[in-house]
């Protein structure tokens, strides 16, 4: 799930949350926007900030590239990270 610095979306991760614990499946998540000033106030309200498997940072070039509609160029730690998580994921699943 992406956790927006919104309230209502560190609320919905409670919601989501609770709703994949009930089915028994993990729900992670990914802190969007991300800054100095926001993602310790992120991480004391989202549900279960240990389930935080990447935080990406507000870039405003991507915020551009987004509202144009064009393709991402900028490479990311955090996008990398959060792809070798998924893919170690998606490995032990099939073990």
């Amino acid at each position: 799930m992406i956790a927006d610095p919104s309230y209502e979306s560190l609320r919905l991760t409670e919601k989501i949350g609770q709703l994949s614990e009930s089915i028994g499946k993990p729900c992670y998540y990914i802190m969007n926007k991300a800054t100095a000033e926001n993602e310790q106030l992120i991480c004391e309200h989202v549900w279960k900030p240990e389930n935080i498997i990447a935080r990406i940072p507000q870039n405003q070039k991507i915020l551009e590239a987004g509202l144009k509609g064009e393709a991402l160029t900028e490479k990311m730690d955090a996008v990398e990270q959060l792809a070798d998580f998924l893919e170690k994921t998606k490995k032990n699943m099939k073990e």
